[in-house]
């Protein structure tokens, strides 16, 4: 028993470490980010009213890890030393609830952490930053009904890009117990966060807090640019999605999935983006470094799509030209 308990302790110790990697050197993190998401683990296990006066997350779990609080940050620091004291702070956190989530045996429990990554590329980078942007300053997490909304507005903007998908990692975990269940909410969203320095924005159960993006620095080398998104749910229906699906139909079914949860169902909700800044490109070999879970998908799999032999970039094959250079789909592949 108490090999079993160090054995399951081991890998989580192993993701808090890389989570501490990722925020202790400035090499490994990419400049700028944004989140917005809520929760309400209150009502437990059963069911919660499906109405806008469903609890906010402060009487739920507070995972406001990011360098942004209580209004417009004014700080010129990249918050580097605060990210790894609050690391350190999440591996004692593992440390001492892991073996609490594992004390019920398996199977007992309601709730279900799952969680969607995706790379984006440069046609679709803007767009997705600008909306996200626009939903997170919306204030939606404080109700059930505002959670349920941005849900389904993320995924329609995720589907909407499917031709400029690059990368994807995606996990299940069933039979959660409420406490279980926020205790690995907390943990992933914290990581998610990890992968940048700063927060220009952060929209967290009803509350917003933004920060200037300040001068950011272009480089040649990135290009035009990508975009990490993060769908972190904890639901009371297990949902479609697993880890290492790399075929465009198995993702578009997992959103599918997704779009259909109602706010009843919806318990926690957390979405999270890197870069935010406009400026802040991040290059496919720095999406590769930053998000090392992340693999390529499948480019047959997004059916009617080719690539431009000019600029490369993904457009419909219905189209007549490359809608970014103008080049023939005679000369496309």
């Amino acid at each position: 028993m108490i090999f079993t308990k160090v054995r399951l302790r081991i890998p989580i110790l192993a993701v808090c470490l890389s989570a501490l990697v990722l925020a202790g050197f400035p090499g490994y993190a990419q400049d700028t980010g944004g989140s917005m998401g809520g929760a309400d683990f209150s009502s437990g296990d059963g069911g919660s009213s499906d109405s806008g006066s469903s609890s906010s997350s402060n009487s739920g779990p507070s995972y406001d890890g990011g360098s942004s609080s209580g209004g417009s940050s004014s700080s010129g620091g990249d918050g580097s030393g605060f990210g790894l004291a609050l690391l350190i702070g999440l591996v004692v956190l593992f440390l001492v609830f892991a073996p609490l989530a594992q004390s019920k045996p398996a199977g007992i429990g309601t709730l279900y952490l799952s969680s969607i990554i995706l790379g984006i590329d440069w046609h679709a980078r803007r767009a997705l930053q600008t909306k996200l942007a626009e939903l997170a300053a919306q204030n939606l997490g404080g109700t059930a009904a505002g959670r349920a909304k941005m849900l389904q507005e993320v995924v329609l903007a995720l589907q909407r890009a499917e031709l400029s998908w690059l990368y994807v990692a995606g996990e299940v975990t069933s039979g959660l117990s409420a406490a279980a269940a926020e205790s690995q909410f907390l943990a992933a969203c914290n990581e998610a966060r990890s992968r940048f320095r700063r927060e220009l924005i952060r929209s967290e159960g009803g509350e917003v807090a933004t920060e200037s993006a300040g001068a950011v620095a272009i480089r040649l080398e990135e290009g035009a640019g990508t975009v990490v998104v993060s769908l972190i749910l904890v639901t009371r229906q297990i949902l479609a999605g697993r880890a290492g699906m790399s075929d465009a139909a198995e993702i578009r079914a997992a959103l599918a999935d997704r779009a259909a949860v109602t706010s009843r169902d919806l318990v926690a909700i957390e979405v999270v983006w890197s870069p935010a800044a406009e400026d802040d490109r991040m290059s496919t070999a720095e999406l590769e470094q930053h998000y090392p879970e992340l693999s390529l998908i499948d480019p047959k799999s997004i059916a009617g799509r080719l690539f431009c032999s000019y600029c490369g970039g993904a457009f419909a094959m219905e189209l007549l030209n490359c809608p970014h250079c103008g080049g023939a789909v005679g000369r496309s592949t």
